[in-house]
């Protein structure tokens, strides 16, 4: 029975977004121990055609509440615009978070001074790739630890909207252009 190509297009869509749930595994193109390298043509086309329209379905959600949204008004109310927007700011936090939370799950000093002259030591990433990088380690991360990552998330955004002034006295007592959080005794 000859099958018309909308409906083998259709077959091959619901299999590739089968095996996406399954974390890329597709019988007999990929092991089971790990995901394919070298699809065949038709099957990567078909991948990015899925991933193309699942990242345009994601885009459309009516769900604006996002928990990025969301930290948005607590940032303005701590911080202000100017603070809140100053990357270098944001940035030297998120170092100082990151390097928290690897902390408390097990990471030496000696591991991150490592890391930092392996990545100082490479080429400069694409902002928007490292993003979804970050976010794919955080997930693996939490996974790895047995913790809810959204749940953290938002145990942590209601913790801090009791802790605004508290945090922007610490944010006064920070020297002016240092990543260093304030009152931070930099002798050991």
């Amino acid at each position: 029975m000859k099958q018309d190509k909308q409906e083998i297009h259709g077959r091959i869509v619901d299999m590739v977004a089968a095996a996406v749930n399954r974390g890329g595994y597709i019988p007999g193109v990929a092991s089971i121990d790990g995901p394919a390298t070298g699809f065949p043509e038709w099957l990567q086309t078909m991948l990015d055609e899925y991933a193309e329209l699942h990242v345009h379905e994601s885009s459309q959600s009516d769900d604006l509440d996002t928990f990025q949204d969301r930290v948005n008004p607590w940032m303005m109310e701590c911080f202000g615009p100017m603070i809140a927007s100053d990357k270098k700011e944001r940035n030297h936090r998120f170092v100082e978070e990151s390097l928290e939370l690897v902390q408390s799950c097990g990471c030496t000093k000696d591991e991150a001074l490592k890391l930092v002259e392996y990545v100082f030591g490479r080429e400069i990433g694409e902002p928007t790739q490292e993003v979804g990088g970050v976010m794919v380690t955080l997930a693996a991360l939490c996974l790895a630890h047995s913790m809810d990552m959204h749940k953290c998330g938002e145990t942590e955004l209601t913790r801090i909207w009791t802790k605004i002034p508290q945090i922007r006295e610490k944010q006064k007592s920070k020297p002016k252009n240092s990543p260093l959080p304030g009152d931070v005794d930099t002798h050991e």
